[in-house]
């Protein structure tokens, strides 16, 4: 035999022989001695952290997903507009939002953050109902600028109003009234 192959015979025989008392409670490295049990809570630690990041990590991708699968559906199941420009600053607004969802997870913490993101969305849902309205109404735009103006009763139903507003404005159409003339 060689002299490497000796020398791996008496490593093999070494490390067969059963260890002491001493060693089977503990491993000395670099002059510090570590138990069993803190070997086991150390890689218990490490799997934990290791857990809870890939956790994390599989939840943001999951609402990403969602998020992208939500988005997809609204753009088939929106309703048709029948004006481009319409149809252009409702799906802004729309994104707007998503954002401003987004946005209430990440700040949820601040104190004040969630009522002032609550604030822009809903202005930017009110927006988008009033661009559905001007687009469905033959009046455009002047329907929500007789639903805005004459907009006091708060209980009464909100298909009534609207009709209400399509009528004045669709009134005031055939009286050749200008909107600008309104406006101002």
């Amino acid at each position: 035999m060689s002299d490497s192959d000796h020398e791996a015979e008496k490593l093999l025989q070494d490390s067969t022989e059963p260890m002491e008392q001493d060693q089977t409670a503990s491993i000395s490295t670099a002059g510090e001695n570590f138990g069993v049990s803190d070997a086991v809570n150390l890689l218990q630690t490490a799997i934990n952290n290791q857990f809870s990041t890939l956790s994390k990590q599989l939840l943001y991708e999951q609402k990403v997903n969602a998020q992208s699968l939500s988005k997809k559906l609204k753009e088939k199941s929106t309703t048709k507009f029948k004006g481009e420009g319409n149809r252009v600053q409702y799906e802004f607004n729309e994104d707007l939002i998503e954002d401003l969802d987004g946005l209430a997870d990440l700040v949820s913490s601040v104190p004040g953050t969630r009522k002032a993101v609550r604030a822009i969305r809903s202005k930017l849902t009110h927006r988008n109902k009033l661009i559905r309205i001007a687009d469905a109404s033959p009046a455009g735009w002047r329907t929500v600028h007789e639903y805005e103006c004459k907009d006091y009763a708060s209980d009464s139903d909100d298909d009534k109003k609207i009709r209400s507003a399509e009528n004045r404005a669709l009134r005031s159409i055939k009286r050749g009234r200008s909107y600008r003339s309104t406006i101002h």
